[in-house]
């Protein structure tokens, strides 16, 4: 999880971008902030459950991995990438 200070910083961080690319030109800043941090979270909740997703792959496994270990780094690894080809993203 990650704290709404910290979303709101790197949502004004994003938009402040935005507006020195000359990628938006609003004047309802704060619709726009409230949209990337909306963003923000959906990415975050699911970067979570596709961790959950893959950790919890790894453990149904007849063979116990440790977590840390070179195989299960491996494993992390290809189940994170089905989840999230799954989600299609």
């Amino acid at each position: 999880m990650i704290s709404e200070n910290r979303v709101s910083h790197l949502a004004h961080l994003i938009r402040d971008e935005f507006n020195e690319l000359g990628l938006v030109e609003t004047e309802k800043d704060m619709k726009l902030l409230q949209l990337i941090k909306d963003g923000i979270n959906v990415f975050v909740k699911v970067h979570e459950e596709v961790d959950r997703t893959a950790k919890a792959n790894i453990s149904k496994q007849k063979k116990g991995i440790v977590e840390g270990s070179t195989e299960w780094e491996v494993l992390y690894g290809r189940f994170y990438e089905q989840e999230m080809k799954r989600k299609g993203i």
